[in-house]
């Protein structure tokens, strides 16, 4: 893998459709485009989005970890399209 060497300067220069309260990448480690990514995150212990179910344990939900997996693999996806590395993978907006 790879190491990157310029770091990004926003989330949307990693490719990922995600906006806050819910992009859980903090920090593009390494990539090798189309096979891997390597990211890094934090979760603050008074952040609401992320408690855990357990509320005196210091644990995260694990559909929260599990949405930072597929965000990282998402970096990874995108990384191999640079001339595309935003492509539009969500569901059309409803209309109505």
């Amino acid at each position: 893998m790879r190491k990157t060497k310029d770091a990004p300067k926003s989330i949307v220069d990693l490719g990922l459709p995600h906006r806050s309260p819910f992009v859980f990448v903090r920090e593009l480690i390494a990539c090798e485009p189309g096979i891997s990514a390597e990211c890094a995150t934090t979760f603050p212990s008074d952040d609401p989005n992320v408690r855990g179910p357990f509320p005196r344990q210091s644990t995260r939900a694990g559909v929260i970890l599990t949405e930072a997996l597929a965000q990282t693999a998402g970096i990874a996806a995108a990384a191999a399209h640079a001339e595309n590395a935003r492509p539009l993978l969500c569901s059309p907006r409803s209309r109505g």
